[in-house]
């Protein structure tokens, strides 16, 4: 007998993938930054690349987005997910890792900013 699992969607925005070019970093000091990889009304994966130099210790509170057409910043955010992505190692020292994060408090601004650069890089 053969059963298949019904799979629940638990996500409450559909995800969009985005065009190259575009992407994410945590402010204030911008250590985190690389390309996003999928984003929603509700948050964001990007990749980035993790060295055991920095101190990588998630305590920015503050996000922005860029890309060619769009630009917007100051977004609080909550790390939902840090991990490696195994289809990129590159050294002990330096690894490229994917990072998921729920974008927290939106303003009506910031939803429309948002909303306008899903759009113009989707």
């Amino acid at each position: 007998m053969h059963t298949k699992k019904k799979f629940m969607e638990r996500r409450n925005h559909k995800r969009y993938v985005v065009k190259q070019g575009a992407y994410a970093a945590s402010q204030p000091t911008a250590t985190t930054i690389g390309p996003i990889i999928d984003i929603s009304m509700g948050g964001l994966l990007f990749k980035y690349i993790f060295t055991n130099i920095l101190d990588n210790e998630f305590s920015e509170s503050l996000f922005l987005l860029g890309s060619l057409k769009h630009y917007t910043n100051n977004i609080l955010f909550k790390i939902i997910d840090d991990f490696d992505d195994t289809n990129y190692p590159l050294s002990k020292s330096m690894q490229i890792r994917k990072r998921r994060i729920k974008f927290e408090d939106l303003s009506d601004s910031q939803r429309l900013e948002l909303q306008h650069y899903i759009h113009g890089n989707s």
